[in-house]
């Protein structure tokens, strides 16, 4: 099985991978912050152009 490119895309958009990402060089709560706000962000995109 091959992976797409919008599987790995959808992968390293995750906010969860984002947030372990994020984890390496901040502190968790702010890695948690950036995280939530990174969500709302993709989330008011995607309510917006995928209707």
């Amino acid at each position: 099985m091959e992976i797409s490119t919008q599987d790995k895309a959808r992968h390293y958009l995750n906010p969860l991978h984002v947030y372990c990402s994020l984890a390496h060089v901040l502190q968790k709560k702010r890695a948690m912050l950036a995280a939530m706000a990174y969500e709302k962000v993709i989330m008011t995109f995607i309510s917006g152009h995928w209707k």
